[in-house]
């Protein structure tokens, strides 16, 4: 009962001044979903929204909140926890969703992608995307009748965290192939892909050494930024072969993977259409998987395919030396190797 009292007062308080707020961050609160249906408000002003659903025991407690409170201009939107309703963030151009499925089954392994997709179908004009998932060991919802389509998209970023020591249905990039698969964007620009395993994940391989094949099975011309990232507990394959294939028209690639191998070479000719790279920036950090003759053959292939590169940095133990590459590559304007 205190605490009822308490948020009743804070909602006396702060809710006559909400159509002047243009950030707000909030917790929804199980125990008092009724007492917010008393409190209606219109966050007109509201551009920036992070709401925190962890602390909901129900499915009702997500809808009550947005059944009162109305965000009509809110532009970038962080959700944690849950999915909430489809329609309820309409005008938002970026979003952020991390653990979308800690309420819906009560559990860490579980992601409902028809309902993850029927949300971001209503969304009018997205641009922009972030998916952190965590510890997933299933997805539903292979063969959609209905995908995301997210043609306004420029800019899309997933994050996977492996903390669990649970085995996943399926090799880990052949789950997240269903997460590719239910998205449709076609003017996807700028891509980065993250694998977060923990030293506690019981098998930590990747499962697949073309993955990024799985994700993108025909050439996406659009991607113009690509980053991969692993933690030091990830193992498996980069192969620069399967990126230039997949991203024929990439510009700039930035690779922090210090765990995983590298297939240095990149893809023939016959294999890609066209002789000529688009790369203009080249970023290897960390990459201790990547050895410095290795290194060589990839900057030759790069020469070679008489590439627009204009920046070279890589760092930690498989650099080959400035000046070694300042002969090959004159005409760059920024090349740095770090310890």
């Amino acid at each position: 009962m205190e605490t009822r009292i308490d948020w009743i007062s804070f909602l006396n308080i702060v809710l006559p001044h909400c159509d002047r707020w243009g950030d707000l961050a909030i917790t929804v609160p199980s125990e008092n979903n009724n007492v917010i249906q008393g409190y209606p408000a219109d966050f007109k002003s509201l551009r920036t929204l992070n709401i925190d659903y962890t602390s909901c025991e129900f499915e009702e407690d997500i809808h009550t909140i947005h059944d009162a409170w109305t965000f009509p201009n809110i532009e970038f939107v962080h959700i944690y926890g849950a999915i909430p309703r489809p329609g309820v963030f309409r005008s938002v151009t970026a979003c952020s969703i991390r653990c979308p499925y800690l309420l819906a089954h009560g559990s860490e392994s579980f992601l409902d992608m028809p309902r993850l997709v029927a949300f971001l179908n209503s969304f009018r004009a997205l641009e922009s995307l972030s998916l952190q998932l965590e510890s997933i060991l299933s997805i539903s919802g292979v063969g959609l009748n209905e995908l995301a389509s997210l043609p306004l998209l420029t800019s899309f970023s997933i994050s996977s965290s492996m903390c669990s020591t649970g085995q996943p249905e399926l090799p880990y990039t052949q789950l997240l192939a269903r997460v590719f698969d239910a998205f449709e964007m076609p003017n996807i620009e700028d891509l980065s892909i993250s694998f977060e395993y923990s030293e506690f994940h019981s098998e930590p391989n990747l499962g697949h050494d073309q993955w990024l094949s799985l994700f993108f099975p025909q050439p996406r011309l659009s991607v113009k930024k690509l980053k991969i990232s692993a933690t030091s507990f990830c193992r498996g394959i980069v192969s620069f072969a399967d990126i230039f294939t997949c991203f024929p028209s990439l510009q700039h690639l930035d690779i922090s993977t210090p765990g995983l191998e590298f297939r240095e070479r990149l893809p023939s000719i016959q294999e890609v259409s066209t002789t000529r790279l688009a790369l203009r920036s080249l970023r290897l950090e960390e990459c201790d998987g990547l050895q410095p003759i290795a290194l060589r053959l990839l900057l030759n292939d790069i020469k070679e395919r008489r590439g627009a590169l204009r920046e070279i940095m890589v760092t930690r133990g498989n650099s080959i030396s400035v000046e070694e590459m300042k002969s090959m590559f004159p005409y760059v304007e920024k090349i740095e190797c770090m310890d």
